[in-house]
């Protein structure tokens, strides 16, 4: 994270019992409201969490030309867990040569565990794992080795960086923003709601019953959401 702002999201009156350091944070009294400090501090613990959610996104097919050598990184972040916590069987997985080599039963065995409790129905999680599954068999393992080494390359052009920090860069945004989470995300919604506050004239639209991944778990809502925010700000809706 970078440097955090001054001015408190909510402010209150400090009082005696308010000054904290880094090692040993004051605790919020229950119904305090919640300050814009409180909020990345809880951020600063979801992060690593929420990397590991954006896992999946470089394992679309890249056929970019990156050397493979940068591979080593990243699984030696996995196996630190400085992208989060592992549980026994991922770690496993991580130190297992098949993992390594990219061979597509045991990467798709690793994202099962990775994404267990990322969506709010079950239904839903065995579609998408069905579709990483296929997708990792479809790229081979030199499409997986290919797709790992560029998320590799973005972590470190990005999370990896000392001082990366988009939240104070919100206010900045002039055009319409519409900001949507589900209400069985993981990401608490307090995050939801201090994007959509920070950025000028943006909507937050919580779906219920939906997990991370809301335009697969709720598609129809999501549809609806775009609609209304469309209408709204008299755009064009994009063609279905």
């Amino acid at each position: 994270m970078g440097v955090v702002p001054e001015k408190a999201l909510v402010s209150r009156e400090a009082g005696p019992g308010d000054a904290a350091t880094a090692s040993s944070p004051a605790q919020r009294p229950a119904g305090d409201p919640l300050t814009y400090e409180d909020l990345l501090g809880e951020y600063n613990q979801l992060r690593e969490r929420s990397r590991r959610t954006t896992n999946a996104l470089a394992s679309a097919a890249h056929d970019l030309k990156t050397p493979l050598a940068i591979l080593n990184g990243y699984i030696e972040l996995l196996q630190n867990e400085k992208l989060g916590s592992l549980n026994e069987r991922q770690r496993e997985i991580l130190a297992s040569a098949a993992y390594k080599e990219g061979d597509p039963e045991t990467v798709a065995a690793r994202y099962r565990l990775h994404f267990e409790a990322a969506l709010a129905r079950a239904e839903d999680y065995e579609t998408l794992m069905a579709r990483m599954k296929a997708a990792f068999v479809s790229q081979g393992k030199a499409g997986i080795l290919k797709a790992r080494a560029v998320e590799d390359r973005l972590y470190a052009d990005s999370w990896l960086l000392s001082g990366y920090d988009l939240l104070p860069k919100l206010p900045a945004l002039k055009i319409p923003t519409l900001v949507i989470a589900g209400d069985k995300d993981f990401i608490p919604g307090e995050i939801a709601r201090h994007i959509a506050s920070a950025i000028p004239g943006a909507q937050l639209v919580t779906l219920g019953n939906c997990g991370h991944f809301s335009y697969l778990e709720c598609p129809a809502d999501v549809r609806k959401a775009f609609d209304d925010f469309f209408h709204r700000t008299g755009s064009a809706s994009p063609s279905r």
